[in-house]
């Protein structure tokens, strides 16, 4: 009865709380309730309001940024709507970070700049507030003025070029100056309107354009400008021991049919032999034919196809043996003689290289201007430091000795009564060569020299002799200038 009354009760108790049993006979503890299901993901909250510029320029790129955090603590990133119908993600930043994203305009007019977040379940969170911003269209600055500054100069110095120019839109400009070797610089910023300069320095000879142009804060360039620019091997007065020497012999009929002067290339070479001999470096020997032309005398920056730093301003001591008249005297061959004018020609400017002095041996070359006549006549010939020009005044016969003994006479080589064998000035030198070549009583020699500070060009020596050259003239006016003649018997 007991053990029927347990089975019903064991029956009623387990409908109610059910038990499980085991083969042992014992009752377990029911198994923990399961986890609770994970909260769902949070949208990141709305970010701020795009920060950056408010207003700008057509085609100028502009940076804005924003940043928000996410509840959940998700990575995140940033929409931008620009306004224009695009619009840019950025990259994955933490929460909370800020990121930015660059964007510019192709139209003039007003944008409403906005963003929103995404974290990395794809949740977004709703738009910004937006910024306004207004483009305008930009000008670029008008082109700038062409560069100032010096148009001849020599390798290895520095020369500095100028510019300026207006911008429409008032804004700042800059400038980039090319100098034509393949290098270039800019300038700083400056107000528009300022002058902007550079400086450059060439290591090669040649004609180099400087081109300039300007550009605004907004990268609008303007148009070019340019500059030509001849740079000639520097002046090398220093070792000044270099000679060259010209001479047409086969000269044919000239104008008042002079005819040919056989002994002017001998004399030509005598000269120059004379100077080599004494450790002078000789750089030319051009005679006759299609060897002796115009351009070889003429200064590149004044005329087209001037090639004197290349031929006689290379020189420290040139010789020429020509035919000549007052002021001028002939290159060339017939059919095509040519006359260089060393008077009133602003193309020949001699001594802005290398060049000392000139030897012309030509007819009357220096008429005039020996005495003291005139002498503004041929002061552009000593437009660079030229010290002078040793000729003669009136007409003279082509002997072919005055090239022999200047050099000789100059270098101590030839005895001189009461002094010996002692190097003479140039001045004395060219008067003994020519008085004893010539020895007539129709010829005059004459030399035109450098005078300014207080100091007679003709009396200064080869460089190595005695007490050497001068420095070189730091005048170019005619009143500087000294004449003088001798009758050569």
């Amino acid at each position: 009865m007991v053990f029927a009354v347990a089975i019903f009760l064991g029956v009623m108790l387990g409908t109610m709380f059910p038990l499980q049993v085991f083969a042992s006979g014992t009752q377990q503890q029911p198994p923990p309730p399961p986890p609770p299901p994970p909260p769902s993901n949070q949208a990141p909250y709305t970010p701020s309001t795009p920060y950056g510029p408010t207003s700008g320029y057509v085609s100028t790129s502009y940076s804005y940024s924003t940043s928000a955090t996410d509840p959940d603590l998700d990575s995140v990133r940033y929409y931008f709507n620009w306004g224009d119908g695009t619009g840019n993600w950025t990259d994955w930043v933490s929460s909370g970070s800020s990121a930015s994203a660059s964007h510019s305009w192709s139209s003039s007019g007003t944008y409403s700049v906005k963003a929103l977040t995404i974290d990395s379940h794809d949740s977004m969170s709703g738009w910004s507030s937006s910024l306004t911003v207004v483009i305008s269209s930009n000008s670029p600055p008008n082109a700038p003025s062409q560069p100032s500054g010096p148009t001849f100069g020599y390798t290895g110095t520095s020369y500095t070029y100028s510019t300026s120019t207006t911008d429409p839109d008032g804004g700042r400009v800059k400038y980039y100056f090319y100098f034509g070797d393949g290098t270039g610089t800019w300038t700083d910023w400056v107000a528009s309107g300022s002058t902007a300069s550079a400086s450059h320095s060439w290591s090669s000879t040649g004609t180099y354009p400087v081109i300039v142009y300007a550009e605004d804060i907004y990268g609008a360039e303007s148009g070019q400008s340019c500059l030509a620019v001849v740079i000639q091997i520097h002046d090398d007065d220093e070792d000044a021991k270099e000679v060259g020497v010209w001479a047409l012999s086969d000269l044919g009929e000239w104008w008042w049919s002079e005819g040919d002067l056989p002994e002017a290339v001998p004399a030509a070479q005598r000269f120059y032999d004379g100077l080599v001999s004494q450790g002078f470096t000789g750089r030319y020997t051009l005679f006759n034919e299609a060897n002796v032309w115009k351009e070889q005398f003429q200064d590149p920056r004044f005329e087209y196809g001037g090639a004197d730093d290349i031929y006689v301003d290379s020189c420290d001591f040139i010789y020429i043996n020509t035919h000549g008249d007052c002021g001028c005297f002939v290159v060339g061959t017939t059919p095509y003689l040519q006359t260089i004018f060393v008077n009133f020609d602003y193309r020949v400017s001699w001594g802005d290289q290398d060049m000392e002095w000139a030897f012309i041996t030509a007819c009357d070359m220096l008429e005039r201007y020996a005495y003291g006549e005139d002498l503004w006549e041929i002061s552009s010939c000593f437009g660079g430091k030229l010290h002078g020009i040793a000729g003669y005044a009136t007409i003279e016969y082509v002997t072919g000795w005055d090239g022999y003994y200047a050099p000789r006479y100059a270098t101590g080589q030839e005895y001189v009564p009461g002094r010996g064998y002692t190097p003479l000035t140039i001045g004395e030198a060219w008067e003994y060569a020519t008085t004893r070549a010539q020895n007539n009583a129709n010829v005059t020699g004459a030399i035109v020299a450098a005078g300014n500070g207080g100091s007679n060009y003709e009396d200064e020596y080869l460089p190595g002799y005695c007490s050497g050259m001068f420095p070189d003239p730091n005048s170019t006016n005619w009143q500087d200038l000294h004449g003088h003649w001798w009758v050569c018997e």
